[in-house]
């Protein structure tokens, strides 16, 4: 006499193969599969009369750091520090080049598989182009906490002239 709760021997190997088939099907990951696209908001993006600024790209996760890149970017007389909720939020920083018609702006985050990528515009700064005084340009977006790994990818666009 057979037991009742115990599969017939049919039953055992189609099992198997759903036990393991199916948490292979649902973790695929394809490179077709599309990086998740995350909201932000300017903090600032701004345009400066400077001969010189530093060059940033970074993400920055807490208040000592934003303090130091804050007044790193506005030298030498930083506005108020924008406040921001470090324990909900980050926020990404991009510089373009000292110099005439230089530009940048964070365009998309993405994150997938702990990697957190900040997409940016640059125009770099260009020789051709006459000015009068050297620009420096920055960007801040703040966006929602991740903890992940900092890559920021660049789209170079030409220097607009004017």
């Amino acid at each position: 006499m057979r037991n009742a709760t115990l599969p017939s021997r049919r039953a055992v190997p189609a099992t198997l193969a759903f036990a393991v088939l199916v948490p292979l099907l649902g973790c695929s990951s394809s490179p077709s599969e599309p990086e998740s696209s995350i909201a932000f908001q300017t903090v600032t993006k701004t345009t400066l009369t400077l001969s010189h600024g530093p060059q940033i790209r970074e993400v920055v996760r807490d208040a000592v750091t934003w303090d130091r890149v804050w007044r790193e970017l506005w030298r030498p007389a930083a506005p108020g520090l924008p406040a921001i909720d470090f324990d909900r939020e980050i926020v990404a920083v991009a510089t373009a080049g000292v110099g005439c018609f230089g530009d940048v702006n964070v365009e998309e985050i993405t994150a997938e598989g702990g990697v957190l990528v900040v997409h940016l515009a640059e125009a770099m700064p260009s020789p051709q182009c006459a000015c009068l005084a050297a620009e420096y340009t920055f960007h801040a977006v703040r966006l929602p906490r991740i903890q992940a790994v900092d890559r920021f990818v660049v789209r170079s666009l030409p220097p607009r002239c004017s």
